[in-house]
């Protein structure tokens, strides 16, 4: 390898440096630098899957970009002037990215990169500023240039890199570079060069310098041959997605543009239903979403949209559209809407707004060049009112009522075909069986519910008055008998309401004594005085004894006793009430008789009810439930419904629901815990297999 270091171009552009990189075109195995055989097969698979060159550099640019770490890169076709850009791409972190050249000089510079065969290094022009403490400052970026030769064309891939390393890194980026350019020849790429179709041509050096920015715009015109065939292709077929995509392939290669897509309106929703050159649309591709929600801005005026437009663009407009544009190498673009009617009369415009109603849109991109109005109008008219006609009588057949059911109907000839008439004997006959065994086939009619195991003789045990729990001489299992104390409880204000009173008693009852004493010394006239003191005394005295009894009544009840022989199956008695205020009210504990019957508590859910009480009104005995214990699922116990709630309650998980008490045969019961969760099934009498089986539908 042979680094030459000169100056170039002394004229306009003297003032920058470049690295001439000389490379041996040769067999990429003899140069220094080696690519992997994998990178080999991934030039080759793009070319090879590539229908055109713009394709190929449109997934070769950014390969080379993240490979090397370039910024930007364009690939440009030079076997004819003007030099032409194919493809361009843009990192969004470097959109401002100035190259630092005018327009002239670096036209002369891509001369310059392909009348040599190694890759061309261009340094970045630096002054120093004296503002800024004699600080160097870049005006331009790193610019990496190497070429593209193959039997029929000669393309430049130029790269773009910042500041931010040093020269040998980009020497080596140059290096990279060309293997990869030299990968590209050694392949066959498509002959095809679009947008432009750049014939084969002599490479020649010219003698003046033209502008990049120069692209002539040609009339575009359509042969009454390419209208025939592109009116024949799009209304072969009203199937909604294969007419969508016939008018983007065949509207794109009639136009000689880079990419039409359709566009499907849903109210104010729009989705990208076909784009020309894809099979199918990925919904996901940032590419899509932005072009879908220009189209959602851009649409709904029901009016054609160009870019460039010669009129400044509402924000609502610009914003969606610059976001697409930044992310696309667009240069025109031409959005129709299409309507479910066709259009109205010149001399009703009014018209459109009020009846017409948009069900579509075409997109038509061009990369190459800006078409103006007025040499492709014509063309795009045509192309325009035919995809429209197609489009709609598409859509309105998709409209007809059970359009769906009617396509399949019409598909269904393929059923009684020779070849499938014994399949489709077949299976008819075994549907036929099926549905006669659904219909006659006698079976259970059941209704399932959960619940809970519990003893048929149970009493909770409450708070009577207000107090404080001083002592628990039971727990959770304790056995108890009637009446056998199962906690205390004290209330200082009743203790000392007690005590007060009890002391106004025998106050009284010393009074009554000293004046029925008086009363036998005195006279006939102090004796009746006397005696109404002493009666008023005693009155007195009898209610103070009533309010002692009452009281003692309470203190009484603060001794909380067993309501029935059994068992208390409260949990961790003990530590919950020590030492603790409780109110009037408030459950204490629960005594369930354990060696008694035992029965089922159930929750059927509100809108299986109508089927129970059906059942139960027409049979002459108890209906029978099957229910399975929580803590014994392996056995299948029964028992008889005895109750019927009158009245919904509400279940924490089931909602509304009718409560059921069942008996149980207690020699079957195994195992007897109290609250055990139960699923159990009320049989409702008999009724058809398939009634029984989609019963849940049928209730729905």
């Amino acid at each position: 390898m042979i680094i030459v270091k000169s100056r170039l171009l002394k004229g306009n552009i003297a003032s920058f440096h470049f690295r001439s990189l000389l490379l041996q075109r040769s067999a990429a195995s003899k140069f220094s630098f080696k690519m992997s055989i994998k990178t080999q097969d991934t030039i080759r698979q793009l070319a090879r899957l590539s229908p055109n060159r713009l394709a190929f550099y449109q997934q070769f640019l950014p390969f080379v970009t993240n490979q090397t770490g370039a910024v930007s890169a364009i690939a440009w076709s030079c076997s004819s002037l003007p030099f032409r850009p194919i493809c361009q791409i843009q990192s969004p972190n470097h959109e401002g990215l100035r190259i630092g050249v005018s327009e002239a000089d670096h036209v002369e510079l891509l001369n310059r990169a392909i009348q040599q065969t190694e890759a061309l290094v261009v340094e970045p022009k630096v002054k120093n500023d004296k503002t800024k403490s004699q600080q160097t400052t870049i005006e331009n970026p790193f610019i990496i240039l190497s070429s593209v030769r193959t039997h029929d064309s000669i393309e430049l891939i130029e790269l773009f890199f910042p500041q931010d390393a040093s020269l040998d890194v980009y020497e080596t980026h140059a290096k990279t570079l060309k293997s990869f350019c030299l990968a590209a020849e050694g392949c066959e790429l498509p002959s095809i060069l679009v947008p432009d179709k750049v014939q084969n041509a002599n490479r020649q050096t010219p003698n003046s310098h033209p502008s990049i920015a120069q692209s002539k715009t040609t009339v575009k015109r359509i042969g009454p041959s390419q209208l025939d065939e592109y009116v024949h292709q799009i209304h072969r077929s009203l199937d909604h997605s294969d007419t969508a995509r016939q008018i983007a392939n065949e509207a794109r290669r009639v136009l000689d543009c880079d990419r039409v897509s359709i566009v499907e309106v849903k109210g104010s929703r729009c989705k990208i239903k076909a784009i020309s050159g894809q099979p199918s649309v990925n919904n996901r591709s940032n590419t899509v979403q932005l072009l879908r929600q220009l189209s959602e801005r851009v649409l709904p005026t029901k009016k054609a949209f160009w870019y460039p437009a010669e009129k400044q663009l509402p924000f609502e407009i610009e914003t969606p559209l610059q976001e697409y544009l930044s992310n696309a190498v667009t240069r025109s673009l031409i959005v129709f809407p299409i309507f479910d009617q066709p259009p109205m009369l010149e001399e009703r415009p009014d018209a459109i707004d009020k009846k017409q109603k948009l069900i579509g849109g075409l997109i038509i991109e061009n990369c190459s060049e800006e078409w103006t109005q007025d040499s492709v109008s014509n063309a795009i008219d045509i192309v325009t009112r035919h995809a429209s006609d197609a489009y709609r009588n598409a859509h309105n057949h998709r409209q007809l009522l059970f359009y769906p059911i009617w396509k399949w109907v019409g598909k269904s000839k393929l059923v009684v075909a020779a070849r499938n008439l014994s399949k489709t004997v077949a299976a008819s006959l075994a549907l036929l069986a099926a549905g006669l065994l659904l219909a006659f086939f006698p079976t259970e009619l059941k209704v399932s519910c959960d619940g809970v195991l519990i003893p048929a003789h149970r009493q909770n045990v409450f708070a009577p008055i207000d107090g404080t729990v001083n002592e628990t001489k039971v727990d959770h299992g304790s056995v108890v008998e009637r009446g056998e104390t199962l906690m205390r409880m004290v209330n200082i204000d009743l203790e000392s309401q007690h005590a007060e009173l009890a002391g106004k008693i025998k106050e009284l009852e010393r009074s009554i004594e000293t004046t029925e004493t008086l009363l036998l010394s005195r006279t006939l006239a102090d004796k009746q005085n006397g005696e109404q003191n002493l009666n008023a005394q005693k009155e007195e005295l009898a209610s103070y004894q009533r309010q002692r009894e009452l009281v003692q009544k309470k203190l009484d009840k603060l001794n909380i006793t067993s309501p029935l022989n059994g068992q208390v199956v409260t949990w961790n008695l003990a530590d919950n009430f020590k030492v603790r205020p409780v109110s009037r009210g408030d459950l204490l504990l629960e005594v369930v008789d354990v060696e008694g019957d035992w029965q089922l508590e159930l929750d059927l859910p509100d809108q299986k009810i109508g089927h129970l009480l059906e059942a139960h009104a027409n049979a002459k005995e108890p209906l029978s439930v099957e229910f399975i214990l929580a803590a014994a699922p392996d056995r299948k116990l029964s028992g008889s419904l005895i109750e019927i709630g009158r009245t919904t309650v509400v279940a924490p998980e089931q909602g509304q629901t009718v409560r059921l008490k069942v008996s149980i045969n207690e020699d079957d019961l195994d195992i007897r815990q109290a609250k055990s969760g139960v699923t159990a099934n009320v049989i409702c009498g008999r009724t058809s297999l398939g009634n029984s089986m989609f019963m849940g539908v049928r209730e729905f």
